[in-house]
């Protein structure tokens, strides 16, 4: 067995889960309570983010090149030690679906990972359909 499959087993064992989330997210504060997201606050950028508590950076978030707003609730991740550079983003709303595949054909995105559930209590949670008819 691995390390990293004993030390899931133990934190599984241990219901440990929480104590994580919750280092991860004090950590994840305190490196990042000076950065702004002023423009996911803007009014009508509101009701494009699925969550009130989850908003792209300012400084590193994704701007979508077409249309009259180039809102989308994504940002860009460099991660070093892979040399590669990632996009993060909320799974898309109804109103935000055409923005999500705006971005990965802008982006020329080559592989979506989604980490979701497809269902929350009862009902779709993502909207996934996408028109290949032509090129935007």
């Amino acid at each position: 067995m691995s390390n990293i499959e004993e030390e899931f087993l133990k934190i599984e064992k241990e219901c440990a889960w929480n104590t994580i989330f919750n280092k991860i997210a004090t950590d994840h504060y305190t490196k990042t309570s000076h950065k702004k997201y002023d423009t996911a606050l803007f009014n009508m950028n509101r009701a494009l983010n699925r969550f009130r508590d989850v908003l792209p950076y300012d400084d590193t978030r994704v701007c979508l090149t077409r249309g009259s707003n180039d809102y989308i609730n994504a940002n860009y991740v460099q991660v070093p030690a892979a040399n590669r550079k990632y996009i993060l983003t909320q799974g898309p709303l109804q109103a935000t679906s055409g923005h999500f595949w705006q971005m990965v054909w802008e982006q020329n995105s080559r592989v979506i990972i989604m980490l979701t559930h497809l269902v929350e209590k009862g009902c779709v949670s993502i909207i996934l359909s996408v028109n290949i008819t032509g090129v935007p």
